[in-house]
């Protein structure tokens, strides 16, 4: 899946940046979520957020820093309408859907 501003914008961007752009961004995400986790306190909130719809950028990045950092979760606010929260809690909303850009954000609370 495609960012909707980016084939608004440019239809014509090959496949292959397309691909090296998300590698790119998907090891920048992980360094910055890897940082931002170390600062934050316990009880502490790290809201994690893109505007990107590919999972490689959004809840595979969220997975992966779980995975390696067990005193975190997904915690929903319940302040966003369901139809925009997937079934985990994490703000996912769909431009097909809504008429909007796409956007992606995940609230982690360290365990206290």
């Amino acid at each position: 899946m495609h960012r909707y501003g980016d084939l608004r914008e440019a239809p014509r961007r090959p496949l292959a940046f397309e691909a090296i752009r998300t590698a790119g961004a998907c090891r920048f995400a992980e360094e910055l979520l890897t940082a931002a986790g170390r600062i934050v306190p316990p009880g502490g909130l790290l809201v994690y957020s893109t505007c990107a719809l590919e999972p490689e950028e959004n809840e595979e990045r969220i997975d992966a820093f779980l995975a390696q950092n067990d005193e975190f979760h997904v915690e929903a606010t319940g302040a966003v309408q369901a139809r925009f929260v997937d079934d985990r809690g994490m703000l996912v909303v769909n431009p097909q859907e809504t008429g909007f850009d796409g956007a992606f954000a995940a609230r982690l609370r360290r365990n206290a």
